[in-house]
């Protein structure tokens, strides 16, 4: 795995295997992972910087995890789920528009 987490009991992983695949073929790859994976994949990526990566601008993706973000939250309201349930997405959708406006 490229990172893993339990959350609410459950394990999520990204399979290291498919993402290097995409990025091999040239694609963009974003991943849709919570707060303890994004910590698992800074750790793994140290101070590299977004060239090293292959990356030449975090804000497109800033953007695009922006929008996803705005989706759950929206979901959550939807579902009437409580607000603690919501929170990672909207901690998540204010982090990309920190971001993207960087």
């Amino acid at each position: 795995f490229l990172e893993h987490a339990t959350v609410y009991g459950h394990s999520y992983g990204t399979l290291k295997a498919e993402v290097i695949s995409k990025l091999r073929q040239g694609r963009d790859v974003l991943l849709n992972i919570d707060v303890q994976g994004a910590a698992a994949m800074r750790a793994m990526v140290g101070k590299r910087s977004s060239d090293q990566m292959g990356c030449s601008s975090t804000r497109p993706a800033a953007i695009g995890i922006g929008i996803l973000m705005l989706g759950a939250v929206a979901m959550h309201i939807k579902v009437k789920d409580p607000l603690k349930k919501s929170l990672p997405a909207l901690t998540m959708l204010v982090l990309s528009v920190i971001v993207a406006a960087a």
